[in-house]
């Protein structure tokens, strides 16, 4: 599921609006938070109805300001069938409910809150080693 959103304000140092996709039990499967334009996507994992929310963006910091713009967006929402393959999927949130990786294929995640975290697994046939590139490695 790929998301386009285009508000009126253009803003790459506050963000006004958070926009996330959420399955029909109102689980959050990604969610961006921005003040320009942007795009993003998501795997879903089964056929079903699916919501996108758009809210005003709130700190949480020490204050809890929330930054609001009443100007009119664009949202785009494109849905395309077919394999999840090196896309995160939520609820990916055990290792019960691990998403597969393909050994040498990069795959494109996203944490949905701060609470989120992704597991992912890899099959291995025979014993050997486990490798990241170094582009994954962030200091």
């Amino acid at each position: 599921m790929s998301i386009s959103f285009d508000p009126t304000v253009n803003s790459s140092y506050t963000e006004y609006y958070t926009v996330s996709l959420l399955d029909s039990s109102g689980t959050v499967l990604a969610s961006q938070d921005f003040g320009k334009d942007t795009s993003f996507s998501a795997g879903v994992g089964s056929s079903g109805t699916y919501y996108v929310a758009v809210d005003a963006y709130e700190t949480g910091g020490y204050y809890g300001s929330t930054y609001h713009d009443s100007g009119e967006y664009d949202l785009t929402v494109i849905f395309a069938a077919g394999s999840t393959a090196n896309v995160e999927t939520e609820s990916n949130n055990s290792r019960s409910t691990a998403d597969a990786l393909v050994s040498g294929s990069e795959m494109t995640g996203q944490l949905s809150s701060e609470t989120d975290i992704d597991y992912f697994s890899i099959a291995a046939t025979a014993a050997g080693s486990v490798s990241m590139p170094d582009k994954f490695i962030r200091v």
